[in-house]
C-alpha cells in the first residue's frame, strides 16, 4: 500500500476503497494451494523478474568530463586534528570510487603542513588511517 500511494499520490483520497481491494485479493491468495501458486507466478514471472530487475538497478556516478582510464588521480587530504566525521567519509569515499572506476590512484596526504592554523594531534593520524581502512578505503 505504501509503495502505490508514494508512487501514486492521487490515489491517497481513495485509501480505504483501495485497502479492502487489496486485503480481499491477499486473503484470496493466501487461500490458495502451492501448485495454484506456482501457477499464478508461471504466468507472471516475466513481469515479476523484470520488477525486480528494474528495483535491484544501482545508480551510478556521472563520469567525469575528460577523464582518461588510468590517469585519474584522487586525493583525501584530512587535517589531523580531530576524529574522521560523516563528511570527510562521504567525500573520500566518492574520491576513492572515482579513482576506482577510472582505474586511476587515490592518495591519502595529510593536511599538516601548517600547525599554526590548526595542530595536528599523533594519535589522530593512526585514527584516520583505521577510519580509512574500516571504509574500504
Amino acid at each position: 500500500m505504501g509503495k502505490v500511494m508514494a508512487e501514486l499520490p492521487e490515489l491517497k483520497r481513495e485509501a480505504k476503497e483501495i485497502a479492502k481491494i487489496v486485503e480481499e485479493i491477499v486473503n484470496e491468495i493466501n487461500t490458495l494451494k502451492k501448485k495454484e501458486l506456482r501457477a499464478l507466478f508461471e504466468k507472471y514471472r516475466e513481469e515479476i523478474e523484470t520488477r525486480k530487475k528494474e528495483e535491484g538497478e544501482t545508480k551510478k556516478l556521472p563520469s567525469l568530463p575528460n577523464a582518461e582510464m588510468g590517469k585519474v588521480v584522487t586525493r583525501a587530504a584530512p587535517n589531523p586534528n580531530g576524529p574522521f566525521h560523516i563528511g570527510n567519509a562521504r567525500a573520500y569515499i566518492l574520491s576513492h570510487e572515482y579513482a576506482r572506476i577510472y582505474n586511476g590512484k587515490f592518495i591519502l596526504r595529510f593536511e599538516d603542513t601548517d600547525p599554526k592554523i590548526k595542530r595536528p594531534e599523533p594519535i589522530f593520524y593512526e585514527w584516520i588511517k583505521e577510519d580509512m581502512k574500516w571504509l574500504g578505503l
